[in-house]
Formats: C-alpha cells, sequence, structure tokens
C-alpha cells in the first residue's frame, strides 16, 4: 500500500469517540511547552484547596525529624547549645524579623499610614529579612562546625538567598522557562577541598548575588518569604493562598528539573512564623505553624535547618530510592546533568538503567504525569530510551497498553516502522528499593502514615524503556530530514488506527528522529544519523492510547483519569471541549483530531528549529520568539484557543515565513506547504469567531441560515497531510 492509498484515510470502523475525563480549569494537571507564571499560578491557586491541602500535620515534622532519633538534630544539649547563641549573637537579627512583621501587620491590617518603607526605609521589606535569616542560619551553621572541629561532615548543604535572580534551568523544550526564584534556596554543595565541617558562603553571595548560578537541579529544598504574618497559610481560607501558591510552584520546580525526586520539603515564613511543607505529586501538606520569636518555635527551626543541611541522605530528600548517582553529585557548581542508575525496584528484579546527558523532555505539571524521557544505557551497555511518569492507580500501566497493541498488531500480522520496537518494551511499575515486600511506589505509600486525602486518586510511579534511541524532532538537520521523519510516524499513525488503536497525545516529545547507534570500544557508542533518505521517525508513548476491547475483557471500564496530554498541540475542536466541558465529564476524542496535532507539531518544530539553530539579529529574534510565544502560549485551554485565533489575521506568521525565506535549501517550496499547513488545516479548523464587525446585510444572511444549512468542515483524514509532506519531497526532486 502506497502513502497516498486513501483506502484507510476514511475514518476507521474501529475507532469510534474515544473518551477520556476533562478538567479544564487546570492548567496544573496538563503539559505544555509554554505559560506564563501569573496563568499558571491562578490555575494553581484553583487547586490548592481541602482536597489538596492539608493543614497542622504533626506527621509532617516527625517524619523530617526522623522521630528525634538523628545525631544532631535530635541532641537537646546541641540544640539549646545554638539557640542560646542564636539569642545572644543574632539578637539585632530576631528584632529585626519582630519589627518587620509588626509594621507589616500594621500596614496589611490599616493600623499605620507610614511604614519606614514610606519613610526611606527598604522598598521591599523581605529585603530586611534576608540578610536577618541568612546570619542566624549560618550561625546555626558555624556553632556545630565549630564543635565538629576538624572531623568531615557527612553532607555539605547550604541556604542560599535567591531571592534577587532567576534560577537557571536545563530544559530542552524551552531554555527560558521557569524564571522563578524563591528566597532561599537550599543547594549542594561541592566538599570543601580542606575538609572539615566549615562550609564558607560563596564569595559571590552579597547583597544583590545576580552573578551566582544556581539551577534548579542544585536544589534539595527551598524557603519562601513573606514579610507579614497574616499572609501565613491558613485552613481558614477557602481558595490558594498567595504564598503556599508560590512556594507549591517552586516545588514544582524542583521536581520538573529533579524528575527521580518523589516529594520536596520547605519553609514557607510569613514575618516570623512558619510552617514547613511536603509536596508530592498528590497534593500539600503543612505542618503546624511556629514563631522564629518564640524559645520552642526557634529551637524547631533550628533543628529543621540542621536536617536539611546536615543529616538528611537523598532519599529522606525525597531521591526514588531505585535510583543512585553515579557519579559526584548534583552539587553547586556542576554544569552537565549528572548520570543515574536507575532500576525498577522489586525484590529480585536486577534490570539497571544508566541515564547519560540532558534529558529529551520534560512535562511541566505538578499534579499530572509529570514525564520525563532520557536516554539511557543497559548494563551490557546498549541503548535505549526511558520514560517516567506517574498515573492514576485506576488506569491500565503505559507497559501493559504496549503488551496489547503488540499482541493487536501480531494478530493482524503486520509489521509498523513508525513507532517504538514493541518487541523491546519493558519496563513497569515502580518499587521501594530494599523492602522483603514488593511496595509499589505510590503517593500514599510515600507520605507520613494517615495523611492521604481521600478525594484525591492515588499515583503510581511507572516506567518504560524501549530499545529505539532518537532524537527530538526540532533538531533535524535538513528539512528533507524532518518531512521524511513527520511522514513516516503520520504512516504508522494512520496504519494503526486502522486497526482500532488511536494514539490520542500526539506532541512534539513523542514523536523522534531514529538513530543507528554504533557500539565503540571499551562498551561505549556512538549515535550516528542515518543517510537522509533513510530517514525513520517513529511514535512513542502510547499511555493515552485507546484500543479495541478484546473478547476476554468484557464490557467497557472507565480506564482514563482527568489528564488529556499536551494542549500545545490539541486540535482546536479538542481544546474547544475541554474548556466547555464540566470537570470530569468525558470528552471524546477522534482519529481527525490526532491527525490535527501532526500539523501543530509540525509549525512548533519548524519555529523551534529556526530559534535555537540560526543566529539572528537581536530584534529579528525577539520579533521570531514573540510570534512563536503567542501560538504556542500556555497550558490552559481557554488560553491557547483564544491565541490561535489570531493566526487567521494578515501577516500573522509573516516573521517565520520571513526567516525560512533567507535560511531554507528550498524557500519557495518550504514557505508553499508552511503556508498550506498553517491555513488549509490548522486556521481552517479554528473555531468561528466573530473578529471582524459584519456590514446589515451580512448581518442578515447569517441569521437567515439555520446551523443544517452551514455545511460542517470535512474532518482531517491522514491522505491530507501525508500529501503535503509527500508533496514537499516530489518538489524537491527526493520523492519516496
Amino acid at each position: 500500500m502506497t502513502s497516498t492509498d486513501t483506502s484507510s484515510d476514511t475514518p476507521s470502523q474501529h475507532i469510534g469517540p474515544s473518551p477520556t475525563h476533562a478538567n479544564a480549569a487546570s492548567a496544573a494537571t496538563y503539559s505544555s511547552t509554554h505559560g506564563s507564571t501569573e496563568e499558571f499560578r491562578s490555575s494553581l491557586s484553583k487547586l490548592l484547596t481541602k482536597d489538596r491541602v492539608q493543614y497542622d500535620q504533626n506527621r509532617v515534622l516527625s517524619k523530617l525529624l526522623s522521630n528525634n532519633s538523628t545525631h544532631f538534630s535530635g541532641d537537646a544539649s546541641t540544640v539549646e547549645e545554638i539557640w542560646r547563641v542564636i539569642n545572644t549573637d543574632c539578637r539585632k537579627d530576631l528584632d529585626k524579623i519582630r519589627d518587620t512583621t509588626q509594621e507589616a501587620e500594621a500596614k496589611k491590617k490599616g493600623q499605620k499610614n507610614k511604614t519606614k518603607s514610606d519613610s526611606g526605609g527598604p522598598k521591599n521589606p523581605e529585603d530586611v529579612l534576608y540578610p536577618a535569616l541568612t546570619n542566624i542560619i549560618d550561625t546555626i551553621d558555624k556553632v556545630l562546625s565549630t564543635r565538629m572541629g576538624g572531623r568531615e561532615r557527612k553532607y555539605y548543604r547550604q541556604f542560599l538567598c535567591t531571592g534577587y535572580s532567576p534560577l537557571v534551568s536545563h530544559d530542552p523544550t524551552d531554555t527560558n522557562a521557569f524564571k522563578y526564584k524563591p528566597d532561599f534556596s537550599v543547594v549542594e554543595r561541592p566538599k570543601p577541598t580542606n575538609g572539615g565541617a566549615i562550609l564558607e558562603r560563596p564569595a559571590s553571595i552579597g547583597a544583590k548575588p545576580q552573578d551566582l548560578r544556581v539551577e534548579w537541579r542544585h536544589l534539595v529544598a527551598y524557603m519562601e518569604i513573606k514579610s507579614c504574618s497574616l499572609d501565613l497559610p491558613s485552613p481558614a481560607q477557602l481558595e490558594g493562598n498567595p504564598a503556599l501558591t508560590q512556594a507549591t510552584d517552586y516545588a514544582r520546580g524542583v521536581l520538573v528539573y529533579l524528575p527521580f525526586q518523589l516529594y520536596v520539603y520547605g519553609i514557607i515564613l510569613c514575618g516570623s512564623e512558619f510552617r514547613l511543607t511536603w509536596t508530592d505529586r498528590g497534593g500539600v501538606m503543612l505542618s503546624p505553624k511556629y514563631s522564629l520569636l518564640d524559645g520552642d518555635g526557634l529551637r524547631t527551626f533550628i533543628r529543621i535547618v540542621l536536617r536539611l543541611t546536615w543529616e538528611m541522605s537523598p532519599y529522606e530528600l525525597g531521591q526514588d530510592t531505585s535510583t543512585e548517582y553515579v557519579e559526584c553529585h548534583k552539587s553547586l557548581g556542576r554544569t552537565d546533568y549528572p548520570d543515574l542508575r536507575v532500576r525498577m525496584g522489586g525484590p529480585g528484579d536486577n534490570r539497571t538503567w544508566t541515564t547519560f546527558g540532558n534529558p529529551l523532555w520534560l512535562s511541566h505539571t505538578l499534579f499530572g504525569r509529570g514525564t520525563s524521557v532520557w536516554r539511557v544505557l543497559t548494563d551490557e551497555g546498549s541503548p535505549g530510551i526511558l520514560k517516567v511518569a506517574w498515573r492514576t492507580v485506576n488506569r491500565t500501566g503505559e507497559q501493559e497498553i504496549y503488551k496489547r497493541i503488540h499482541e493487536i498488531v501480531e494478530g493482524a500480522q503486520r509489521t509498523i516502522s513508525g513507532m517504538v520496537n514493541l518487541k523491546s518494551v519493558g519496563g513497569g511499575d515502580v518499587y521501594f528499593k530494599g523492602t522483603a515486600l514488593s511496595i509499589p511506589t505510590t503517593v500514599s505509600n510515600l507520605r507520613p502514615w494517615n495523611t492521604t486525602a481521600q478525594p484525591i486518586l492515588d499515583m503510581q510511579l511507572h516506567r518504560v524503556v524501549f530499545d529505539d534511541v532518537g532524537k527530538p524532532l526540532w533538531k533535524y538537520k535538513s528539512e528533507e530530514q524532518l518531512f521524511r521523519a513527520m511522514h513516516m510516524a503520520l504512516v504508522a499513525h494512520r496504519d494503526l488506527c486502522s486497526l482500532g488503536i488511536l494514539h490520542r497525545d500526539i506532541s512534539a516529545g513523542n514523536i523522534l528522529i531514529r538513530l543507528n547507534p554504533v557500539k565503540l570500544e571499551e562498551g561505549k557508542f556512538e549515535e550516528r544519523e542515518m543517510d537522509i533518505e533513510k530517514t525513520e521517525g517513529f511514535l512513542t508513548d502510547f499511555e493515552f492510547a485507546s484500543l479495541p476491547r478484546s473478547e476476554s475483557e468484557g464490557p467497557q471500564t472507565v480506564r482514563g483519569d482527568q489528564m488529556t496530554g499536551t494542549v500545545a498541540f490539541m486540535a482546536s475542536s479538542l481544546l474547544r471541549d475541554i474548556w466547555n466541558a464540566k470537570p470530569g465529564e468525558a470528552v471524546s476524542r477522534t482519529e481527525a483530531q490526532d491527525i490535527e496535532s501532526f500539523a501543530w507539531v509540525f509549525v512548533y518544530v519548524v519555529y523551534k528549529h529556526a530559534l535555537e539553530n540560526f543566529k539572528m539579529k537581536q530584534d529579528e529574534k525577539k520579533a521570531l520568539k514573540d510570534e512563536f510565544d503567542r501560538y504556542f502560549p500556555g497550558r490552559s485551554a481557554n488560553t491557547v484557543l483564544r491565541a490561535r485565533v489570531m493566526m487567521g489575521l494578515p501577516d500573522s506568521n509573516q516573521h517565520i515565513l520571513q526567516h525560512l525565506q533567507n535560511n531554507v535549501e528550498h524557500p519557495e517550496h518550504f514557505c508553499d506547504i508552511f503556508t498550506s499547513i498553517w491555513e488549509e488545516v490548522l486556521v481552517a479548523k479554528l473555531p468561528r469567531t466573530n473578529t471582524a464587525q459584519k456590514s446589515l446585510f451580512r448581518t442578515q444572511i447569517v441569521k437567515s441560515w439555520s446551523l443544517s444549512q452551514v455545511p460542517a468542515p470535512r474532518p482531517l483524514v491522514h491522505v491530507n497531510l501525508l500529501e503535503c509532506f509527500e508533496g514537499y519531497l516530489k518538489l524537491i526532486g527526493k520523492a519516496l
């Protein structure tokens, strides 16, 4: 069958509407590539209600303090000595905290019209708290370091004030992502060359350490600061508290850029009062509140600082127990992603994979799947790709989905080359390492006892490994390679649809260009490009795929949850349905919507390739980046739909077309195909809008039409897009 054969391009008889459950208000459960801080935090704030947040949980502090059995924080004499020194040497700092808190409370209550900031003092009251807290925390460290003498400490960690400049991220989807900055970051530090317990503060730490390069993956915990104690999160608040929203967003940053982290501790300090927080894929738990100005509260703060910086192992801080760093650590100053050895964790399961290099893909979700994709090597030195994701426990695991797809494809005696090698897929659910019983890694099993919120579905950690090796689509080295890769992946999608299998999550991260791994000496290998005319693209990530049910499976059961994929690449009709749906309401997915997603991927990839691979004048790059961000703007269905409406305006894509005219090998053909996909596939499928004022005559004509008289646009079929990809190759004399 040729790729232009239309026999399988009619909507498949095997695939009806495929329902998933929508959550239109939640950007925090969707994956995307861009999005403003304000948009995401607005969505996150709506989620941080009593269903996701639990207050006054004593066990959060008990878990961190390890039941008082620790060497330093659990030693009453050590804590008491540090407390006495702080009360003496840091009295001015405690007084500053008290005065700043009182002034902020008075201002918030409207009891004073003039504060220090009104009379020439610091414009930001937090500028007073930063040095005061830094001095208190340094004093805690110095007292214990002095007691230790020349002995070395087990862990070298430090609170760094990072409230003045954004942290650095290694994001394969957006190098400018996560422009956020926790007020204090608890980071790993390299062991001092001269040993000992003393940890000097980096020279670049000053009043405003803009030159300090702290990366998100250096963090193990964080502290959020507000000047007013009235801002402290409280169970009396019905909606998300701003301080809690910010702090939870910082926890998201740690979980995104440390994808093998299962949970993260934080401190929210408002004025003189604070709470310890625990954030995971299910929600947030907060300890009771304490006060730095109270004897017991200050002692509690001392113990928390000691635990975080001196005592807690990486696993106690939230690292997955089935992973370990191969060499060195994620310490400050290290510029490359450290390699990790990954296991499944179950008893008797000795399979291992070692990650290398930066992740291929990172999801920015918190309460969603939190997907990350990595290059890996087996213990035998064979290459592969590892996908890590969370799923709700009522969903079938992705490894089982691949197994079922394999059975369907083999049963039909078919071979589908444009997808992952089904025979090589391994992995499964992850278990806690070192336990005699097979205890799955779930949110409920991770949390302190009896603290799982009942309304939230439990989440299960799952891994999938396959031996294909690939690179992201936007890393294509020629336009011909891009068209060949997308063509092959789309043919695979068409063939799967003919077997009743619908992918339902087509995105730029789920289509790769296959590379040819060549073994070298000493167990090493090299990823080599295939010849351009042999280019292969392949589909991955079938977690959301809908499959025909076998006779043995019985009646249809609900297998979905509230996650529906990556909004940036969803069909416009699907985004509209998600936005209009009630929470939890099923939304149908169709073959035509998947095909439209391929077109969105194409446009996204062309923009991203241009921005990453070409030097431009500053104003040209800014214009192109603004145009890109306009059409791939955020994480909510409504935001993306509003942005897409602009695509129908004149010159809506002028900057990318100008770039293509000047930088591709066959600009006239590439621009022609790009414009055809833009206008005839994407703009044509946008919801009808009233962006222009109609004349009286046009208004009367529209009113005279009944809905049945307005022709519905024909649904996309595979041949529509295949002809575009094949057309370009024919135009440049490289027909398939």
